[in-house]
This record gives C-alpha cells, structure tokens and sequence, in this order.
C-alpha cells in the first residue's frame, strides 16, 4: 500500500501549475467535467460498497461521505489539467483517513500524452535532522539554492508545517507521527495541482549565510522529472532467517506473496521448526507494510507453535467478528482472490476452498438482500482478549519458553499490525524500534474503476471489537533512536537488551 501512495503523492503533490486563473479556456472545461465525473463516481461507489456508509457505530463516516464530496466539489474551479483533476479527488478520498482508501494514478500516461512534468530543481533528503539539499538539475534556468543548504522555511511555513497544512489533506489525514523522511520526499516543488497552491518563497541556510529564492517551474520530460524526485528506496527485504548463539532472528518483512515467495517460505518454516536449543525469538517486521495476515500468523505457529490458553468462561467476553459490506465491489474481490489462491497456492490447497466457500457466502447474502456478511474466528481467537487476559489465563506459547521480542518501523501496517497484535499477546513479550503506522477499523481492500480509467482502492469489512483501536499505532516498550534501515545498529540494540534481561 505505501508504495503505491508514494507513486501517487508524487503525482499529485509535486506538481505545481502556473496557468492563469483569468481565462476559463475549453481545456479547463474538460479537465473539470473529468473531474467532476470521476467525483460522483467515487462518492457513489463509496456509498453503495463501503462499510462505513451503512455503519450505525460511525455516523461521522457520512457526514464526511457527504460534507467532504461538497468541498471537493467546490475544489472544481481550480482543476485545470490531470494533476489538478487528482488534487480534487485525492481531496475527498484522503478526508475519510483511511489507509485502505486510495485513488489511483494509473492513467496518467494515457490522460496526459506523456505531458512534461514541472520540476523546481532541487531535491531535500534529511541529514542530522534537517531538511538538506542533495540534488539539484543540471542546467536549470533561474537560480537553485546550492547543495547542502538547509531547508528552512518556504512562505512563512516550516518544512512540518507546510506538511500537516498543505500536504496532508491531500496525501494523508490521519493522525499519525510523520517520518521526516516522508516530508522531504514530498517537499520539492509540492503543490495540490490546483491553481492558486504554487509555492512562491524559500529560505535556505547556506554556509555564506541566508539565502531567499523564488519558486520556479519548469516543464522537463516527465521520466527525467520522476527520476530526480523519486526516492531511492531501500532494498525489497525478504522473508528469513538467522539461528546465532541460541538467537533466532525472524525477518517477517513480506506478507505480499507470489508463488515463488511461497515456496520459500515453506521451506523457511521448515527449517525453522527443526531448529533446536532456541532461547530467544526476534520478529523483525521492519519493511513489512501489509499483505496476507495469514503469513504472520504461518510465522509465529512455526516459530512457537501459537498461544494456548484456558478457554472456560471464553463466552462472557466482547465477541471478535468481521462485517464485510455486501456489494458488487466485494464479491469481485472475492473472485479475485480465488485466483490468486490458485496461482500462490495451488489448485489443492485447503485455501481454496476456504475462498470458494468465502465468495460463495458472499453472493447468497446479496441475492438475500442482506447488507452485511459476518467473518468469525470461532471460540479460540473469536473472543476481545488482550495479554493482561491471556495471563489471568495461564497462557503460554506451545513450544517454547523464551524470550520474545518483536522489532516494528514506522511503516508497519496493515497485515504487519495484525501480526504485531499476535506477538505482542505474548506474556513477557517485548516491542522494540519505531512506533508503527495504523490503520482504521475498515480494512481487506478491493478496487474499481472510475470513469477516467482511475481506480478507487477501498476497504471491505468493518472489525468489531478489535483490540488495537481505530487508527491507533502501536508504540514500543524501546524506542531505538537508530535509522531502522540500518541493520547493524537495530540488531546491536536488539541483542544487548536480551542481553540485559
């Protein structure tokens, strides 16, 4: 999911347009029908297939379904090619705060004929704190501020100002901490599209002193602009192990899996099961932002056997469930998932027909007109327990009896939470790194296509009496102040705090 919100915030965050607003010419006309169209079709499509327009425990939900489809409305005027389009209806989806909830990019190309894409000519990346410039465009025709100059500030708005005020209602609401990583990456040359959002000022801290420069754009080949403004991301981790002095390191970073993935990681679980003499357990989870819930839990069944304990009287608590929305929306992703059962898995797997039974269920609650289709775990793990409960029953993990200790970045979500909240059950188990990323009560995404060719990502289901609550992250017990990309550093810290218990 991150990785398509950071290809979208690029498209839509750092363009900046420079067209008059005096004349309204047959080209913003358009511009502002498609807008116009793909809005309606967004607010329709939420309506009729997300679970927060029919939930009674979150009336909120559609005050902003309608109130936010007004204001994104009024946005119209504004919109005077694609990118402004998608500041208009990023407006709307991102006021919902939902992570699940996205509008794609996927027709950029196709809407745009392969248009240049503005560029200011310089890129920030964080140093020691600050927000410092590490690139600028050969050539550019008006002045850049030099490299190694520090960002401080453009039209009176600090670097985490113009984020929370001028970013954030179109790339993420939520309330979240944000990486500084995040805000350098979307800083350059940001803009909503709309006309009237340019950034005009900066100020920079140059070795020779202050520096004051306009914001220019200019038009360059949209892959060279991409290219200068994207953020080199860091190596895809991969799911693994290491076994050293009694330490089994787990890197639980991919719960995306193709069918490649999955024969790996059998053959890791495997190994993992015959290891022998283990005394301490690390779940180390950074990279993963979401996927396949059931991979985490393959993780730790594997590595512990999973958590047991007394389950008399199991009844009286909050009951644990799942409503999914019945919809066209949900039955499609239903049938989806049945073929990527089938190309991960195999034709025999015992998931298939899980995901038989699944979309089946799915398609007599809307021939029966009923709006919700309930997913239950069953008495074992369909119960609001939290660990304080597990220990009132004598929990214990099956198959081992060390330490445990879990490792989040900030970009845990999703899948990665889910598995967080299984580890962290665990009596005596201890949570180390970043404060992780969250998610709302809605959640299991499927998509569909609005009228420009753009697509709507949206969740499912509605959780119900979920431990972890609505949009709330989950913070360590250790907050490790080291760049959580730097394996070294997490992995000493780590290790000398399971030295020290």
């Amino acid at each position: 999911m991150r990785g398509r919100a950071y290809i979208h915030c690029l498209s839509v965050l750092l363009f900046a347009g420079t067209a008059a607003a005096d004349v309204l010419t047959d080209a913003d006309r358009r511009w502002q029908t498609f807008a116009r169209t793909d809005l309606e079709a967004v607010h329709d499509t939420i309506e009729r297939a997300h679970p927060g327009a029919i939930d009674p425990l979150n009336p909120e939900f559609r005050v902003w379904m309608e109130d936010g489809y007004r204001r994104a409305l009024a946005l119209l005027p504004r919109v005077y090619d694609y990118n402004s389009m998608l500041g208009a209806v990023s407006y709307y989806v991102v006021g919902f705060q939902d992570g699940h909830l996205l509008y794609s990019d996927d027709v950029r190309t196709q809407a745009t004929h392969d248009a240049p894409f503005p560029v200011i000519g310089w890129k920030l990346d964080v140093v020691n704190g600050d927000y410092v410039v590490t690139k600028v465009w050969a050539d550019f025709p008006s002045e850049l501020p030099p490299v190694g100059s520090r960002l401080l500030q453009c039209d009176g708005q600090d670097p985490q100002a113009l984020y929370r005020e001028r970013i954030a209602p179109y790339f993420d609401l939520r309330p979240l901490a944000v990486d500084q990583a995040l805000v350098a990456d979307l800083h350059p040359g940001w803009s909503t599209g709309l006309r009237g959002d340019e950034l005009k000022r900066c100020q920079f801290s140059t070795p020779t002193g202050p520096l004051e420069l306009r914001v220019t754009y200019v038009p360059e080949p949209i892959d060279e602009a991409f290219t200068f403004l994207r953020h080199v991301a860091s190596p895809k981790r991969a799911n693994g192990f290491t076994f050293d002095d009694g330490v089994l390191w787990i890197r639980a970073a991919n719960f995306q899996l193709n069918a490649e993935d999955e024969r790996a990681l059998d053959r890791m679980l495997e190994e993992t099961r015959r290891l022998k003499e283990v005394r301490a357990i690390v779940f180390d989870a950074r990279g993963n932002g979401g996927g396949d819930s059931s991979v985490g839990g393959r993780i730790f069944m594997a590595a512990t056997g999973g958590i047991q304990y007394d389950l008399h009287g199991i009844e009286k608590l909050p009951r644990l469930y799942a409503q999914w929305r019945v919809s066209d929306v949900s039955i499609a992703a239903a049938a989806d998932r049945i073929q990527r059962v089938k190309s991960v898995y195999g034709e025999r797997s015992p998931r298939l027909d899980r995901a038989l039974t699944f979309w089946e269920g799915l398609r007599r609650a809307q021939s029966a007109g009923q709006p919700w289709y309930e997913q239950w775990e069953g008495p074992e793990w369909g119960y609001r327990v939290d660990r304080d409960e597990i220990i009132r029953r004598h929990g214990r993990l099956k198959r081992f009896s060390g330490k445990i200790v879990l490792v989040t970045d900030s970009r845990c979500a999703s899948a990665c939470l889910d598995f967080a909240d299984l580890v962290r059950l665990v009596p005596g188990a201890l949570h180390v790194g970043k404060t992780t990323s969250a998610d709302s009560v809605y959640i299991d995404m499927g998509s569909a296509t609005m009228p420009s060719g753009n697509r709507l990502w949206m969740p499912l289901k509605v959780w119900r009496n979920r431990l972890r609550g609505n949009n709330e992250p989950l913070v360590p017990d250790v907050s490790f102040d080291c760049d959580m990309g730097d394996d070294d550093c997490v992995r000493r810290k780590t290790l000398a705090l399971l030295t020290a218990e």
